[in-house]
C-alpha cells in the first residue's frame, strides 16, 4: 500500500511538473521551437535503437500523427469520460493553426507515396456516439478541418446500443453494494467509491473480451441481474442516426468501418471477421453510396486482432486499419496497424506539449 501511495505520488508530482513547463513554453512562445524540432528532427540511433552523438539528426520524411476521440460532450461522466466540448473547441483550434490535418485516407495515400506534409495529424472518433455530431462537428466545421468517424453499424439509425455500453448502464446506474454472482475474481468486491466502481467494471470488461458475442451477450444479462439493474439494450439518444452520417458526409468528414457489432476480432473466427466487415461495408455503402475503405479495431490493442484479421481486411480492399497502440506512425509503418494517440489532457498547453514532444521522441525503426 505504502508503494501504491508512493508511486502515485511520483505520478502527480510529474504531472505537475510538466503542466508548469507546458505553461511556461506556451506563455513564453518557445512552443514553437518545439514545434519547429518537432517537424524537422529525430533522435539519433543506432541499429539497436541506442542513442548516439550527437543524439539528434535531420528527419527527411514526415510521420504522421492520429488523434483518437470517442465522445466529446460535458456530461461528466466518471465511468465513461468524455472530452469537454470547451476543451475539444481548444485542441481542434491549435491543430488548425499549428499542423496540417489531413483526412485519414487522404493521409494514407500521400504517407505512402512518401508525400507527407510536415506535421501531418489526422482526427479520428470510434464507434459513431451522436455527440460527435452535436458537439464535434460544429467545432470542425467551423475550423474547415477533416475527420474520420469509424462507426459500428449496427448501433447507428437503430437504437441499439453497444455491448460494452450496455456495461456502463449497468455500473452507472446500480445501487447494490457490490458484485456477487458473476465471477470469481470480483466476488464481493464493494461498489461503495467510484475509484473501486471503475476497477470493478474495467475487470469486467477484460472478462468480457475474452468471449465470444453470444457468450459475452449472456454474460452481460448475467450482469445486469447481479447489480439488480434493467440491462439497456436501446438507446435511441445515444448512437448517431443514418441521416447525421448523411450530413456529415458532405462537409469534411469521412467515414470508415469499426465492424457491425464490435466484436473483439481476435475472439472471432475468419468467416465472422469478414462478416462483420461486409456487414459493415455494406451498411455505410447503402446510406453513403460509396465502400468503406478505412477501418478501426474494435477495442485496437495487439491482442485484438490478428495476421488472420489484417489478411482479410487487405482482401476486402481496406486500405489502412488504425489501433489504439499509443504512438507516432513513421515511414515504412504498417498501414493495417497504425497508431493512435489518446488526447486525454484538458490543460492545453500541456496538450499542445505532448504533441510536439511525441513527435519529436518519435524515431523510424532500424
Amino acid at each position: 500500500m505504502a508503494r501504491l501511495f508512493f508511486s502515485t505520488g511520483i505520478d502527480e508530482l510529474r504531472a505537475r511538473i510538466i503542466r508548469l513547463v507546458s505553461t511556461g513554453l506556451h506563455v513564453s512562445g518557445a512552443l514553437a521551437i518545439l514545434r519547429w524540432c518537432a517537424k524537422s528532427m529525430m533522435p539519433a540511433q543506432d541499429q539497436r535503437q541506442r542513442a548516439t552523438f550527437p543524439f539528434i539528426k535531420v528527419r527527411r520524411a514526415s510521420n504522421l500523427q492520429i488523434l483518437t476521440y470517442h465522445r466529446v460532450n460535458d456530461e461528466q461522466d466518471s465511468l465513461f469520460p468524455a472530452t469537454p466540448i470547451r476543451v475539444f473547441e481548444e485542441q481542434m483550434v491549435h491543430v488548425a493553426k499549428c499542423y496540417h490535418v489531413c483526412a485519414l485516407e487522404e493521409a494514407v495515400e500521400m504517407f505512402e507515396k512518401n508525400d507527407l506534409p510536415p506535421n501531418a495529424l489526422a482526427i479520428t472518433f470510434d464507434d459513431g456516439y451522436r455527440d460527435n455530431y452535436l458537439h464535434a462537428f460544429p467545432v470542425v466545421r467551423n475550423l474547415s478541418l477533416p475527420m474520420t468517424i469509424f462507426l459500428a453499424t449496427d448501433a447507428i439509425g437503430t437504437g441499439r446500443t453497444l455491448w460494452h455500453d450496455r456495461v456502463f448502464s449497468a455500473f452507472r446506474e446500480t445501487n447494490a453494494p457490490d458484485l456477487t454472482g458473476f465471477d470469481h475474481s470480483v466476488e464481493r468486491v464493494r461498489l461503495d467509491s467510484l475509484s473501486q466502481r471503475i476497477l470493478t467494471m474495467e475487470k469486467v470488461l477484460a472478462i468480457l473480451r475474452q468471449l465470444d458475442e453470444a457468450e459475452r451477450n449472456h454474460r452481460i444479462s448475467v450482469l445486469c441481474r447481479c447489480l439488480a439493474v434493467e440491462e439497456r439494450r436501446v438507446d435511441h439518444n445515444l448512437m448517431l442516426s443514418w441521416d447525421d452520417v448523411r450530413l456529415m458526409s458532405r462537409d469534411h468528414v469521412s467515414f470508415g468501418s469499426h465492424t457491425a457489432s464490435h466484436p473483439i476480432l481476435a475472439r472471432v473466427s475468419a468467416e465472422e471477421t469478414e462478416a462483420q466487415l461486409v456487414r459493415s461495408g455494406e451498411a455505410i455503402r447503402q446510406h453513403l453510396g460509396r465502400q468503406p475503405m478505412t477501418f478501426a479495431y474494435p477495442n485496437g490493442t495487439k491482442a485484438d486482432f490478428n495476421n488472420v484479421t489484417k489478411e482479410t481486411l487487405k482482401r476486402l480492399g481496406f486500405t489502412c486499419a488504425v489501433t489504439t497502440e499509443f504512438g507516432i506512425n513513421e515511414p515504412g509503418a504498417d498501414m493495417l496497424e497504425l497508431k493512435r494517440g489518446r488526447p486525454w489532457e484538458e490543460h492545453l498547453p500541456t496538450f499542445a506539449f505532448k504533441l510536439s514532444w511525441y513527435r519529436l521522441m518519435s524515431s523510424q525503426a532500424a
